[in-house]
């Protein structure tokens, strides 16, 4: 059965060092209070309904209201805080009712900062997997929680490698992720996904009280089992510390959403990428002929696909004039490099067609072989 036993306590109890004043920088321990009751409207009553209907586990976890709060949080305290390097990777999603709204990137924010008191937004949260990258390379120690937030959808092979290489390479440091609302289609990486179950009514505001269910990473590409539910409460913006950390937050989410809106609400932040690159390295490819510049993209952003080494080619060629009246949109520069992929193209297809046509006329010398192997026989 569910209890009233709450996340800090839990933590508390697993290493009697911790404590939320020293986690949150706060003296009062807000997430000692009770939970409050999720309320739920019809179209929350239906998709419940509905996932109960096919998943026996979620069914058996609404019976037996398994509280895996106390659990989930002593196995994350013990990864992160274990003699062994290894890491773990939360991913928080919507599941019943709305997507969006639902106290994600709050949940996300003080689930880090209970787990790791030096998280701070500046240097441990992304919106994208190349700005978490430049975060990890830059900051990284040993024994650290980093965050992405939920980011423009792109859902390109590609851009889940990248993420997913981030997280796996950091293991021996004991680097943690947790990530918002990432899409995991073609692989799971993620060591506990928690999906949005409901909330305590409105009613009750300022106090707010956040349900998960809680499934393992293997659980969530094959047989989709849930374990139980994991509950929060949610720090009020009443409270200083947070007003401070939220303030912060929305600023860096208006600048990034600004970003993503002119680059036509791509997943692929051109920009930062691209000042990622050395002055040297820059420098080096604008002075280069277009037909020299994408090879050299190539080399730098191996794992990018031809669509993106296109784009960061057209931020090296205009940079922030891109897009501006005195420039034109790009398609110049797409046209040259359709040009010369049918070029190479045509010469290839050439090429082939040669050799075709060589392997089907014989020679005169294969000629004469055969006409004297039919005489012998």
């Amino acid at each position: 059965m569910m209890n009233d036993v709450v996340g800090n306590q839990q933590l508390q109890s697993v290493n009697p060092q911790y404590s939320p004043a020293t986690a949150y920088g706060y003296g009062e321990n807000y997430n000692t209070k009770d939970y409050l009751p999720i309320s739920l409207n019809q179209t929350e009553e239906d998709d419940i309904s509905d996932l109960a209907s096919s998943n026996e586990s979620f069914l058996v976890v609404l019976r037996d209201k398994n509280d895996m709060t106390p659990v989930i949080l002593s196995e994350i305290h013990n990864i992160f805080e274990g003699k062994i390097p290894r890491n773990f990777i939360i991913n928080i999603r919507g599941r019943i009712g709305r997507r969006s709204g639902v106290f994600k990137s709050s949940f996300g924010m003080q689930l880090a900062m209970a787990i790791d008191p030096t998280f701070n937004l500046k240097e441990r949260f992304a919106f994208t997997p190349n700005h978490l990258n430049r975060l990890v390379s830059k900051y990284a120690t040993r024994k650290q929680v980093f965050m992405m937030d939920e980011y423009i959808h792109d859902t390109k092979i590609s851009v889940m490698n990248r993420l997913r290489n981030i997280m796996e390479s950091c293991r021996e440091m004991q680097l943690c992720f947790i990530l918002c609302g990432i899409p995991e289609q073609f692989a799971g990486y993620s060591d506990y996904t928690f999906e949005r179950l409901g909330e305590s009514n409105d009613s009750f505001l300022p106090k707010k009280s956040v349900y998960f269910m809680v499934k393992k990473s293997s659980e969530i590409m094959f047989n989709r089992s849930y374990r139980g539910i994991f509950k929060w409460n949610i720090t009020p913006l009443s409270d200083n510390k947070w007003s401070s950390i939220w303030k912060e937050y929305s600023e860096m989410k208006s600048n990034h959403q600004l970003n993503a809106t002119n680059q036509t609400l791509s997943g692929l932040d051109v920009r930062e990428l691209i000042e990622s690159m050395s002055k040297s390295e820059l420098d080096f490819a604008k002075g280069l002929k277009r037909k020299e510049l994408l090879p050299f993209l190539k080399l730098k952003f191996p794992d990018y696909t031809k669509e993106e080494r296109d784009m960061l080619g057209l931020q090296v060629v205009y940079g922030d004039n891109l897009g501006k009246g005195d420039v034109d949109d790009g398609s110049s520069f797409r046209i040259d490099i359709d040009k010369e992929r049918m070029e190479i193209n045509k010469k290839n297809n050439n090429r082939n067609t040669t050799n075709t046509t060589n392997l089907r006329k014989p020679t005169k010398s294969n000629r004469k072989k055969s006409r004297k192997a039919n005489k012998s026989h």
